[in-house]
């Protein structure tokens, strides 16, 4: 699987994920409803319902970041495996290969990649495998949602560097983090810190003038309390009373 490359289904693609989910979330598909579906030999009827078995217990196991074996999934098809291979990418945001994979890209892959698995998750009303799909679909639903949230920050962090350019902000600083995410988000969180440092500061300031004026409020209040000596003669006054 490469960086570029893109899920191709097999099925119509699914109206999106919330939709796809919520289909599962309310399934009530029976054994004898596989059965009636496959209209064959009771050996065929039991590979179906393996082969269900075997993508919700997957599924399951990578959504708790265990990833299926290839002999866990032997009993698939190629594309099938082809579509649990690029579900587990979309779990972790990363291809066979390693390379980065973006929220959105994420997103459309998972629509694409539901529209296959989405028949073969179809167990809900099957004795053994319907808390298992619960989990599945609550791990979908958290999936859904978080990428949501990511793709969102991705967007905002994209946006910042033409955001700065626009504002005239100094060309130099905009190369120094060669567009990476990353290195932009914490360009804002140093450039946060230090706007908060400063504001610290000034509050200190602030406080400590706030306390020489109260001191010598207190001081002047203090000093008026106090008698005042005359400077008029008395007479009386043997010590010499003015000068």
């Amino acid at each position: 699987m490469r960086a570029d490359e893109d899920y191709v289904p097999e099925h119509e693609e699914a109206e999106d994920v919330e939709h796809a989910v919520g289909e599962l979330a309310v399934d009530q598909t029976s054994t004898e409803d596989v059965e009636e579906e496959v209209e064959q030999s009771s050996d065929f009827e039991s590979q179906e319902l393996l082969r269900r078995a075997t993508v919700v217990d997957a599924i399951r196991d990578m959504m708790n970041g265990h990833g299926p074996s290839i002999a866990d999934l032997a009993v698939l098809t190629d594309h099938e495996r082809e579509a649990m291979a690029f579900l587990q990418a979309v779990i972790e945001g990363r291809t066979t290969g390693g390379a980065f994979m973006y929220a959105e890209q994420r997103l459309q892959q998972l629509n694409l990649v539901l529209a296959d698995l989405q028949p073969l998750l179809s167990v809900g009303g099957m004795e053994g495998l319907s808390d298992t799909l619960i989990q599945v679909v609550d791990g979908f639903g958290d999936l859904r949602h978080k990428l949501e949230l990511l793709e969102e920050a991705q967007e905002e962090q994209l946006r910042e560097p033409v955001k700065a350019k626009s504002e005239g902000e100094d060309g130099d600083d905009d190369k120094g983090d060669g567009g990476d995410p990353a290195a932009a988000a914490a360009k804002a969180a140093a450039a946060a810190a230090k706007a908060a440092a400063a504001a610290a500061k000034a509050a200190a300031a602030a406080a400590k003038a706030a306390a020489a004026t109260a001191a010598a409020a207190t001081a002047a209040a203090a000093s008026d309390d106090q008698p005042k000596k005359s400077t008029v003669w008395d007479p009386d006054d043997r010590g010499g009373g003015a000068a």
